[in-house]
């Protein structure tokens, strides 16, 4: 079963106990060794760039404190 993008930014959120910098790092670190996986990258953003701008969604949606 594939783990969705959003999970895997909510565990390392909690695992990291809501560090931002620690977070996006570890999601950065899971997509290098292919632990996360993109369904594209039509625009070819590096792994800390998607990183940071998909913590800054869960923030600004909420998704990523439930």
């Amino acid at each position: 079963m594939r783990v969705s993008q959003r999970d895997m930014m909510r565990r390392f959120y909690r695992e990291q106990r809501g560090n931002p910098d620690q977070t996006i790092r570890a999601f950065a670190d899971a997509e290098r060794h292919g632990d996360v996986r993109r369904a594209s990258n039509y625009y070819n953003i590096d792994v800390l760039t998607y990183a940071r701008i998909l913590f800054a969604d869960g923030l600004r949606r909420a998704w990523l404190k439930r």
